[in-house]
């Protein structure tokens, strides 16, 4: 398959699309990155896709409040200039095969049997970690990088113009935690090791519970 026909690159495309119409608005993008968990797949109607729906849905409504709320409180900031716009909210779902034994009235249910594979999941989630998720994870962050006030290769000019237009949280959930950590060990470590004039940076957050 040529690289113009991959998921990856037609995630690239979009997202470099998105931003180049939000950044004629004078706007930016809230990038939220999800990998579910090892109940999760890659069905819209899974539960992890629609509560991150749901997700996506609050980050929009709290961001649109938020840019109204400090438009009204400070509006000294914006006199001649254009009024502030919200970011617009993009979510990229990383989705895997979780559950390897499916039973439809043992599913989800503690303690059942659907909770012995947990051991191949978690062989899976290892294997995919080492996977072309590399590839995907690499871009996001790069992406969030050269648009953000962290780029180090940025020059002055460069940075009045790029900085801060997009914004980048990284969620895991159970083995999806697992997968995104082991994907991005090196560039949290880089992160941190920043030198002491620059603030440190995170890749995102992950959760260890699971459900069921």
């Amino acid at each position: 398959v040529a690289f113009e026909q991959t998921e990856i690159y037609l995630i690239q495309k979009q997202l470099r699309q998105m931003l180049q119409e939000e950044t004629a608005r004078h706007g930016g993008i809230n990038l939220v990155v999800f990998t579910h968990g090892w109940h999760g797949n890659a069905l819209a109607s899974n539960a992890y896709s629609v509560e991150f729906r749901a997700m996506l849905e609050q980050i929009s409504d709290v961001e649109a409040k938020t840019v109204a709320e400090v438009a009204k409180a400070y509006p000294e900031r914006y006199q001649g200039s254009e009024p502030p716009i919200p970011r617009r909210t993009v979510g990229v779902e990383i989705a895997w095969r979780g559950d390897s034994f499916l039973h439809p009235e043992i599913l989800f249910i503690p303690g059942s049997a659907n909770a012995a594979n947990i051991w191949d999941r978690k062989h899976a989630a290892e294997t995919i970690a080492k996977g072309s998720i590399h590839d995907l994870l690499e871009f996001l962050n790069d992406f969030y990088l050269d648009n953000s006030c962290q780029g180090d290769t940025q020059t002055a000019a460069q940075a009045s113009d790029h900085c801060d237009r997009v914004h980048m949280l990284t969620i895991g959930h159970s083995f999806g935690a697992l997968i995104t950590f082991s994907t991005l060990i090196g560039r949290i470590e880089r992160g941190l090791n920043t030198g002491c004039d620059r603030r440190a940076y995170e890749i995102g957050r992950a959760s260890g519970r699971e459900r069921g």
